[in-house]
């Protein structure tokens, strides 16, 4: 019941407008939104990547009502990606397919999505679905072309992890480790945690119709800084 009264209230316009014109409604939701504005998320971006941290940006909005509506949520993503690339800032961008027209019409969507993905890639940079309301669980898998509806899938790799070394690439989908089932990040993160530094994990894999397994060795991460 909490849990879908507080679903509803992330779409309700009525509610948007409570948080940001009420001061003390304001004051609470500004400890997860760093602003209104492009300039206010490249500020915090910066001040976050100050602190060693990387970043992801959300448009905030979802369940856009009009193909309009749905168009310029997408052109107001790809001013975002324009702003992360001109002010150098280590950020990427979340996006929620229904703002970009999922629920209106699949192939509008997916004109749209491709027209940011090919913005995040001319900057070298890349793009984070956000997994929805059931409802939209199919469609958004079907966005994606996937063989699978559960798992865990690789949005990048980078250069030189053992990741790359393994040969993983971003668009395949982890679905086991150590013949361990990984139907959720946390199946994920749980089992690499209690794996062994150094010693290698197979990971089951389907990168497009292919099933595959992969050998993984993992390395301790880095000290911060």
């Amino acid at each position: 019941m909490l849990r879908s009264f507080l679903i509803y209230l992330s779409k309700a316009k009525w509610a948007q407008k409570i948080v940001t014109s009420w001061g003390f409604a304001w004051r609470a939701a500004s400890r997860f939104v760093s602003g209104n504005t492009i300039a206010d998320a490249i500020r915090a971006a910066a001040e976050l990547n100050a602190k060693g941290m990387n970043v992801t940006m959300d448009h905030l909005g979802e369940a856009t009502e009009t193909r309009e509506d749905a168009v310029k949520a997408a052109d107001d993503i790809l001013e975002l990606f324009d702003h992360i690339h001109a002010s150098g800032v280590h950020a990427n961008v979340s996006v929620k397919l229904t703002q970009i027209g999922l629920a209106l019409d699949e192939s509008l969507c997916e004109q749209n999505l491709e027209q940011i993905l090919t913005r995040a890639r001319q900057y070298q940079n890349f793009v984070r679905i956000d997994m929805e309301d059931t409802p939209y669980t199919d469609k958004t898998i079907r966005q994606y072309r996937l063989q699978v509806n559960t798992g865990v899938l690789i949005v990048q790799v980078g250069s030189g992890s053992p990741a790359d070394k393994a040969g993983l690439k971003a668009g395949d989908v982890i679905v086991s480790i150590g013949g361990k089932n990984v139907t959720a990040v946390e199946d994920f993160s749980q089992i690499l945690y209690a794996a062994q530094i150094g010693t290698p994990l197979t990971l089951g894999i389907w990168r497009g119709s292919s099933q595959l397994s992969v050998s993984v060795t993992p390395i301790a991460s880095p000290p911060p800084g």
